[in-house]
């Protein structure tokens, strides 16, 4: 989604932005030109967005759609080689888990600061066979 001028996200943080709380989607990616080249930013929660800045959206489609539509955004779907490409300048996936004495226990991953601490944005959490995608960063981790 390339960013508007004039659109209400430009100049707000990702945490001002607020849209894994408001659309249940995730900025994964910022593409940013800096002259004639295109910078790819990791996502940090202090980063402002800036008018036509390339936001790589993780998230189910409707949602990425109301978005979109809100905000009046075109939607721009990458073809799988442009998708292999952003996976290699720094996108990258972990399985995790908690070992059965950690500290995080019983708390949020807001409540301990996951994304500030390790760098790293929990896109779900599987439990006893059920994947949660809502409201990932109120779950009291188990």
């Amino acid at each position: 989604m390339r960013v508007p001028a004039g659109s209400e996200l430009a100049g707000r943080t990702i945490a001002q932005a607020s849209l894994g709380k408001r659309y249940q989607v995730r900025v994964i990616q910022i593409g940013r030109k800096k002259g004639f080249l295109e910078k790819f930013l990791d996502v940090q929660v202090d980063l402002a967005i800036n008018a036509r800045d390339v936001l790589f959206m993780e998230g189910r489609d409707e949602d990425v759609k109301i978005l979109a539509e809100e905000h009046a955004i075109p939607i721009e779907m990458v073809t799988a080689n442009e998708a292999e490409q952003l996976w290699g300048r720094g996108i990258n996936a972990a399985k995790v888990s908690l070992s059965p004495h950690s500290a995080f226990l019983d708390r949020t991953l807001i409540d301990v600061s996951f994304r500030n601490l390790f760098g790293l944005t929990v896109s779900a959490i599987w439990r006893r066979g059920e994947l949660i995608e809502k409201n990932v960063g109120e779950t009291p981790l188990e």
